[in-house]
């Protein structure tokens, strides 16, 4: 069946036969969506799944009796092209997914856990705690995981050590999110990405130009604030750990050759799919090597792995992954974009996105980089969760991005400086709330300590002014 027609519709379907969205009604339209998320999130604690569904809704209520829209014209060309935009990046989603259970079971996870665990020392116990969470979160791709297992027991071991708690969970947080942030494996990272239209890799190279400041200002610090604490290292937790994951897995060095093939797939810049494809089929044999046959490494891909052990804060990290784990971002995507169709088709976001350029942007870059940042932080703020502070922007602003010949990796980068990285430091925000619930420690507590959590949207905003690594359409991060 030709399906082209879906996402190219003739000139005659553009001319929109209906009542225009003008500035008021985009920005009610808007305002109540954003009333549903925020109140079904924090007042009744509805999925964002069905927040999202019943937005689609009551929009697309709107949208057809009152401005008289066609609802098959706004589902044909505005939210099925939309939804097809980001079909790679549901498919790189579940391969995620089959390549974390797969590193799982294989040991290449657990391998790395073992080993960052043995290199702490009492006197850089914040530098250490950064930088084994950052490990875990970049080889996972996933900032809660990470500190769900490595930041749970640090927390442990600062209370050993008496280090204070807001410093150490600030450091845990600071290198969930960095790791998290730069991971090829990370769903944000990906979303972002996707979400923005640029290559995977060229998005993550784009960042470090924001991300790694912010970085090493934070060793820094804790470099400075730790060489006062002492303490023993070999804390009961620690050892737990490590006495664990050695009667579960197979230990060796071997186990490294998986993330060693995609960290020198993706540093030569072969294509994502591929690269992940290659990931999971070097870690098969390794499962082998570890006594899983080929239903359970199957399984694993398909549905996460079954791995316990006698340490529960670890089991949180072994046992996840496969297929069936993305499902939910998936179908929350899916539904964001349905709903971020009908925006685009009916030129809501286009008349609230002119009105910006003209009374703000004006076609100046810093101020364009300023007003994405500030959109992604907005919907950080009143969404709860990060999907649609990466979503939106790119929506609102990636023409005027492109009418300025800005590459896509500057939106990319700007929307997880502003979007991914606040989302912890904010109490009612869902990674706020984890954090602090998992670490035992405040959120306006650690806050101060997560530097890259507020540094990033610092940098993004005086890269921007200054016009500094704004790469052009032409260029790339990775050249300039």
């Amino acid at each position: 069946m030709d399906t082209s027609d879906w996402t190219q519709p003739p000139e005659e379907e553009t001319t929109l036969e209906s009542t225009p969205v003008g500035l008021v009604g985009g920005s009610l339209i808007l305002l109540v969506s954003l009333l549903i998320l925020v109140i079904g999130s924090f007042v009744y604690q509805i999925s964002t799944t069905i927040l999202l569904m019943t937005v689609s809704i009551v929009t697309t209520s709107v949208y057809v009796f009152y401005y008289d829209f066609s609802w098959e014209k706004m589902l044909r060309y505005g939210a099925a092209p939309l939804v097809g935009r980001i079909t790679n990046v549901l498919l790189i989603l579940m391969l995620i997914g089959a390549l974390i259970g797969i590193w799982m079971i294989s040991g290449t996870i657990p391998y790395l856990m073992y080993v960052g665990i043995q290199v702490l020392s009492p006197e850089f116990f914040l530098v250490s705690t950064a930088l084994i969470v950052s490990v875990g979160a970049l080889v996972t791709g996933t900032s809660f995981g990470s500190g769900a297992t490595f930041g749970v027991a640090l927390i442990g071991v600062a209370q050993g050590l008496g280090v204070p708690l807001p410093q150490t969970a600030g450091a845990v947080v600071m290198g969930a999110f960095f790791g998290d942030k730069l991971s090829p494996l990370s769903d944000t990272t990906v979303l972002a990405a996707g979400v923005s239209e640029t290559d995977l890799f060229d998005h993550i190279r784009s960042m470090l130009y924001t991300t790694i400041p912010g970085y090493v200002i934070g060793l820094a610090v804790f470099l400075v604030v730790g060489l006062q604490y002492g303490g023993s290292a070999e804390p009961e937790n620690i050892t737990a750990m490590t006495q664990a994951l050695q009667e579960a897995f197979s230990l060796s060095p071997l186990l490294l050759v998986p993330p060693i093939v995609l960290l020198v797939l993706s540093y030569r810049q072969y294509s994502t799919v591929p690269v992940l494809w290659i990931a999971i089929l070097t870690a098969i044999p390794l499962a082998i090597y570890q006594g899983y046959d080929v239903t359970e490494i199957a399984g694993a891909m398909a549905a996460g792995p079954e791995v316990s052990t006698d340490v529960d804060t670890l089991n949180e990290l072994v046992t996840r992954g496969g297929i069936e784990s993305m499902t939910n971002i998936i179908t929350v995507l899916i539904f964001a974009f349905l709903f971020a169709g009908q925006l685009e088709y009916t030129q809501t976001i286009g008349v609230i996105a002119e009105s910006i350029r003209e009374r703000f942007v004006r076609d100046d870059s810093g101020r364009l980089i300023f007003v994405t940042s500030l959109t992604s932080i907005l919907g950080t703020l009143t969404t709860g969760a990060v999907q649609l502070s990466l979503i939106i922007p790119p929506i609102m602003f990636s023409k005027i991005y492109d009418r300025l010949e800005i590459d896509r990796t500057v939106l990319s980068r700007t929307i997880e400086d502003s979007g991914t990285v606040t989302a912890p430091i904010v109490p009612w925000n869902l990674a706020g709330l984890y954090f602090a619930g998992i670490l035992g420690v405040p959120t306006l507590a650690y806050a101060p300590w997560t530097f890259i959590c507020y540094l990033g949207p610092l940098f993004a905003w005086l890269y921007g002014f200054t016009d500094t690594f704004v790469f052009k359409t032409d260029d790339h991060p990775d050249t300039q």
